[in-house]
């Protein structure tokens, strides 16, 4: 669910549940969370922290917004609300712009551009499932074809073809998000702004509104002279869509409306065992 629009004692039951799913089944403690859309809000420290999380992961667009350059998005920070502190990583765009796209060969010299002596840089790529072989042609360049025998590849699909190149330039070194934790400190200490998925930031806007910001984001971040401005650019407040359709409002009211019927009944069952108790004790 994106948490910033359900009660606060559902998020942490929902997450608890995921938690205890996952260590049924994989027998792993479960140490951070991917956000949905990357809806992210300056509270979420305070909740994610109260069910053991450690760190959480959202767009580096997220951090731009507060001024820190793309250099520095190549780190992990520490965020807090009300004295509850989290890591935080950024996702680069780059990658997750290049995959599964452009040929692997391109994905390396990014990294090898990024990369520096002191190897606590890190570039996290994740990115939609989709992408790896649902969405229009990404299934034949996945796993069939590739990109083409001209493209550097020499004909292999993409997903075997990254894996291999991950393995042969031994200055990569993968690593999950808990481990670079134990191994790296935190950059520095970082509070972002309410921020989205860069595209969300851009639908929620009404139309006019919203070709005119596509219009602007394409010009800026397409010149390299424009970097300064583009770092700065920001879109619409993801809750706004609540406004730009009515019927998801009225789903998400009536959601809440059920909700507290709920809790009355849970509160009265509660009352009447309570009761019931004190009846048999006496």
């Amino acid at each position: 669910p994106i948490f910033a629009i359900i009660p606060n004692r559902d998020k942490i039951a929902q997450i608890k549940k995921l938690s205890d799913l996952i260590k049924k089944e994989f027998g792993l403690d479960v140490k951070g969370a991917w956000l949905s859309e990357r809806v992210w809000e300056p509270n979420y420290p305070s909740f994610l922290s109260e069910v053991g999380l450690k760190y959480t992961i959202v767009d580096d667009n997220h951090f731009r917004s507060t001024g820190i350059t793309e250099k520095d998005t190549l780190y992990s920070y520490i965020t807090e609300d009300e004295g509850k502190t989290l890591r935080i990583f950024p996702i680069n765009e780059k990658l997750r712009y290049l995959a599964p796209w452009k040929p692997t060969y391109m994905l390396i010299e990014y990294l090898k551009k990024v990369a520096d002596e002191k190897g606590d840089r890190c570039v996290l790529f994740i990115s939609d499932a989709e992408k790896m072989g649902v969405w229009g042609t990404t299934h034949q360049i996945c796993y069939v074809d590739g990109q083409g025998h001209e493209e550097g590849d020499e004909g292999k699909p993409f997903i075997p073809a990254f894996f291999e190149q991950i393995v042969n330039n031994k200055w990569i070194k993968s690593i999950t998000l808990s481990e670079y934790m134990e191994k790296f400190p935190a950059r520095g200490l970082v509070y972002l702004p309410t921020a989205s998925y860069d595209k969300m930031e851009e639908w929620v806007l009404p139309t006019k509104e919203r070709k005119a910001f596509k219009k602007i984001r394409k010009i800026l971040r397409d010149d390299p002279k424009k970097q300064d401005e583009y770092l700065f650019l920001k879109g619409g407040f993801w809750r706004y869509f609540l406004v730009k359709y009515p019927e998801s409002n009225n789903m998400h009211k009536k959601m809440l409306y059920v909700r507290d019927k709920l809790i009355q009944v849970e509160k009265q069952v509660n009352k009447k065992k309570n009761e019931e108790n004190k009846s048999e004790i006496k």
